[in-house]
Parts: C-alpha cells; sequence; structure tokens
C-alpha cells in the first residue's frame, strides 16, 4: 500500500494478549461488535468481515439512542495472518493495520488516509478512541463489558413481563442452563438467586442485587457472589463480585429494541458470546408469538 503524498494519520495501542488472541479479537463480527465504538453513547450492532484478499467488510455504526446509524464498508487488498492487514474505504481511502507480537503482548498500529470533511485531530481522537476501546477489550484480564441488542415486535410492557415471568424466564435463559430460573422477587435493593442444576444435580449460579427496576425501560442487577449448595464462598475473593448485568427497553414505533450489557470474565467471554444471541433470539419468539 502506497501511502506517500498523502495526509496519513497514525494511531497506536498496546494490547495485554498474545498476538494470535488479538487477531482474532480483530477480526471474528462477534467480537468487532463488542469494541468498534468511539464513545458510549454509540455502538456496533452489526459486523460482516470477509477477511481474505478481495473480501469485503460491513460494520453498522449506530447512536445507541437510534437516532442515527450508517455502515462503514470496504475491502480488503491484501491480509497476512497476525502480521498486517490492508483494505480500502469504499470512500477511496487507504488503511494499513499492523500487529507487532512482543512476548504475551501486542502493538497494534494503524495507518490511514485522513477524509476531508473533519479535522484531522478531530479523525485522530476518534480512531484513537475505537483503538483504546478494543486494546481494553481485548487485553481484559479480570472484566469486560460485552453488548446485545435485538429489536422485537412486540411493545416494550410485553417483552418486560416475559423478561422477568418466572415461566418466561426459564425458557429464554434455557440456553444457559436448562434448568435456569430465579428464587426471589424483581423489587429494587433486594437480593435474588439466579440458579440452575449441574449434572450432578447440585444447584449453582449467582446472587444478586436488583439495584435498579423501572418497569418496561431498565433492569440493572449488581452480581454479589457466585452460588453453590453447601459452599460458603469467601466474597473477597469471588471473581464475579462487583459484576453488573443490565436489561435496557426502549419502544422504537410499534417494536422494541432490547439490549442487554453484561460483565463477564475472559474465561467465559466465547461461551457468553454465542449464547446471549440464542437466548436472545428466544426471547423474540416469544414475545412475537
Amino acid at each position: 500500500m502506497d501511502l506517500k503524498e498523502k495526509k496519513v494519520i497514525t494511531v497506536t495501542a498496546g494490547v495485554s494478549a498474545p498476538v494470535d488472541k488479538v487477531w482474532k479479537f480483530w477480526t471474528l463480527p462477534i467480537h468487532i461488535q463488542q469494541w468498534n465504538h468511539a464513545s458510549p453513547d454509540w455502538h456496533c450492532p452489526h459486523a460482516e468481515n470477509d477477511l481474505r484478499e478481495g473480501g469485503r467488510f460491513r460494520y453498522t455504526m449506530a447512536a445507541r439512542d437510534g437516532s442515527v446509524s450508517f455502515d462503514f464498508t470496504g475491502g480488503y487488498q491484501k491480509v497476512v495472518e497476525n502480521k498486517s492487514i490492508e483494505y480500502i474505504i469504499d470512500d477511496g481511502r487507504l488503511v494499513h493495520i499492523r500487529f507487532e507480537e512482543d512476548g504475551d503482548k501486542t502493538l497494534v498500529t494503524e495507518h490511514f488516509e485522513a477524509e476531508e470533511l473533519h479535522s484531522p485531530e478531530l479523525q485522530q481522537t476518534g480512531w484513537q478512541a475505537i483503538l483504546d476501546n478494543f486494546a481494553e477489550y481485548a487485553g481484559s484480564r479480570k472484566k469486560t463489558t460485552i453488548r446485545f441488542q435485538v429489536d422485537i415486535n412486540a411493545p416494550a410492557d410485553k417483552v418486560y413481563q416475559q423478561l422477568i415471568d418466572d415461566q418466561g424466564y426459564r425458557e429464554w435463559t434455557a440456553v444457559f442452563n436448562p434448568t435456569s430460573h430465579f428464587v426471589g422477587t424483581w423489587e429494587k435493593d433486594t437480593e435474588m438467586l439466579f440458579v440452575g442444576h449441574d449434572e450432578n444435580g447440585v444447584m449453582h449460579g449467582m446472587v444478586s442485587k436488583i439495584r435498579e427496576n423501572i418497569p418496561g425501560k431498565t433492569i440493572i442487577m449488581e452480581h454479589l457472589r457466585a452460588y453453590r449448595t453447601g459452599e460458603n464462598p469467601n466474597v473477597d475473593l469471588d471473581p464475579w463480585s462487583g459484576f453488573f448485568e443490565s436489561y435496557h427497553l426502549s419502544e422504537k414505533g410499534p417494536s422494541t429494541v432490547f439490549m442487554v450489557e453484561t460483565d463477564t470474565t475472559p474465561d467465559f467471554l466465547d461461551y457468553f458470546l454465542v449464547t446471549w444471541p440464542k437466548a436472545l433470539a428466544i426471547l423474540k419468539e416469544m414475545c412475537e408469538k
């Protein structure tokens, strides 16, 4: 790629992860959706990535309030696994990304041709913010926040009731555990058990506190500690203590945009990236009946 005599902007970040993990998190659509935004009020609800020379990508960038969105699209010119990516944005600008391994860390550097609508400083700030999000997401060793969204052709009150109804909850969370259920109430400031049985019949799950519950709009839970029948865990050492899970509903005409934000440990990241979309598909089907 020839970037000579062009206005080129460079952003870079160090990632606390080996290059093979960094490459995976950079290129797989399910991961791209988690980090590809410049500020908390934006997100990437959809990503397609055909990672090969001649392949194309399409990332939907959208405001979380649904007010505006656009597609960022382009085609790949050169792909060298774990080393470099070159592509052309559909507006004709060139981008070169380099991955440099340094032990168990990786340096990611992006060079991109500036556009003329916004100042170079603003463009650098935006691209750097996205890269910093990526570095935090891919390099997290304790906690990662992931987000999922689904459009449901039903009013928010109906979606909300399916979320918290005993039988409805069992149905849409069955992908996590076929015996998944809750014990307690959804009232604000109360503690709840979210549990299921393992293959030996032992009940396990999470003790959580309902931090907020606004019917038809928001539920926020703080996980306090893991739960397992007969055990008295050390709360101070519990890796899930202080993690949050929240549900947000917003009506868009006759439909409801339902978004989940949940904290997880790196060990469970791949699991939740597979199971949460399945759970939301079940919830959508339930609500649209």
